[in-house]
């Protein structure tokens, strides 16, 4: 018996760069030439769209919540912003971020929550948020006091739906009754 032979086979293409989730600088222009203004209010508009998106934090849907807080289109636009409204491709850049945040960092209160925070927004979250907005460069942390607005002010309910138990947590104490 003979050998089999080998059939050539196609040459094996070369690894690519990984997908990002974020599409590339889909921010307008306007948005970009703002951007060192907008810089001033990214961590107090960040912390005021997250007390609004506190439940949808909960619910897994933190990135939606998050862009729709910051659109100009958007009815869930907060009117606390200081920021100007954004464009809904470039609001979902900032959902994104949020989202990394909340799910990659463990941190729901933003880069305000801890140093370990501001450390795993830039190691993890931070270049794909700048990639697709296409800004130059993150905003140096600065306090605002929205946190401390933030920690005293989020009240979430949540209703179980088994059981008839309705959780309350506020400024951190946990409240549990039956309905």
């Amino acid at each position: 018996l003979d050998a089999p032979t080998a059939s050539p086979t196609a040459p094996t293409p070369a690894p690519t760069e990984a997908p990002t989730t974020l599409a590339r600088s889909v921010c307008s222009e306007e948005e970009k030439s703002g951007w060192a203004e907008m810089q001033n209010w990214f961590d107090a508009d960040m912390a005021t769209c997250g007390e609004s998106c506190s439940a949808e934090m909960v619910a897994g849907q933190v990135e939606g919540c998050m862009s729709e807080c910051l659109m100009d289109t958007s009815d869930e636009r907060n009117v606390n912003l200081q920021a100007d409204p954004l464009s809904e491709d470039c609001g979902m850049c900032y959902g994104g971020w949020a989202e990394c945040m909340v799910v990659t960092c463990d941190c729901t209160e933003g880069r305000a929550q801890s140093e370990a925070c501001q450390e795993c927004s830039k190691a993890s979250c931070e270049d794909d948020f700048l990639r697709c907005t296409g800004f130059e460069g993150m905003p140096a942390y600065q306090e605002s006091g929205a946190q401390e607005e933030l920690e005293t002010n989020m009240v979430m309910m949540i209703a179980g739906a088994s059981g008839g138990f309705v959780f309350l947590v506020a400024a951190s104490i946990v409240f549990v009754g039956v309905l």
